[in-house]
């Protein structure tokens, strides 16, 4: 019996669809270089989805509609998709593909892990201390709540695809850049050989590592000078 594709999914799905004939639309209707930087690209694309998602049958069948945060607030997802028990977090990475990649932000593991949006909205997890104190308290394996990626190739227009912190297969460990980074081909499909309770772990201890590299310089400072 074929397994029912999730419903979170068919969005997503859709919404890479829509992106491959934008980015088209774009390279034809352009004489510029269309090697855009991030900001602009994401400035371009958020503009045509929202478009699409307003007008597309699909989207007001079902009642979803897109949530755009305004450019001057540093928000931790690029926009999202919204409706009666539906919130999807979209970062988009316009990005090489085989080069690391920053995941950019913390909430987007929070939120992910716990399906505490609540805290996230009210700011009250923004220090690292109180962070991962609220992250082991709140850890829910039932959540059913997930933080997506929309890559966008800046080689190839037609290389676009999706994937979520649930499916992630490979991380980096980053003490520059923590939470972690990431390396899209090498997550360019959906990982399922996880249970819930293995991808978390895996999760938190790439976040681990990445907290043990940030502080290591210190460690190292504090090794040679006693002061």
């Amino acid at each position: 019996m074929k397994k029912k594709q999730d419903f979170k999914h068919i969005i997503m799905n859709k919404i890479v669809e829509f992106t491959v004939k934008a980015n088209a639309e774009k390279l034809e209707n352009s004489n510029e270089n269309h090697r855009l930087n991030s900001v602009l690209y994401e400035q371009f694309l958020t503009s045509k989805l929202s478009n699409f998602i307003n007008e597309d049958k699909f989207f007001r069948k079902n009642k979803l509609s897109i949530e755009v945060p305004n450019t001057n607030k540093n928000c931790w997802y690029d926009f999202a998709i919204i409706g009666k028990g539906i919130f999807i977090p979209v970062n988009i990475k316009y990005c090489l593909g085989y080069e690391k990649t920053n995941v950019g932000t913390k909430m987007g593991i929070y939120y992910s892990l716990t399906g505490d949006l609540k805290s996230i909205k009210q700011n009250l997890i923004n220090n690292w201390s109180i962070y991962l104190k609220s992250l082991k308290q709140n850890l829910s394996y039932e959540n059913k709540s997930d933080y997506f990626f929309l890559f966008c190739s800046k080689v190839n227009s037609k290389d676009v695809f999706w994937t979520s912190m649930r499916k992630l297969h490979h991380l980096v460990p980053s003490g520059d850049n923590p939470p972690f980074q990431i390396i899209p081909e090498k997550n360019k499909f959906l990982f399922n050989k996880r249970s819930t309770e293995e991808q978390f772990n895996f999760i938190i201890k790439t976040l681990k590592k990445s907290l043990e590299l940030r502080n290591k310089p210190f460690l190292e400072f504090k090794k040679q000078f006693e002061c």
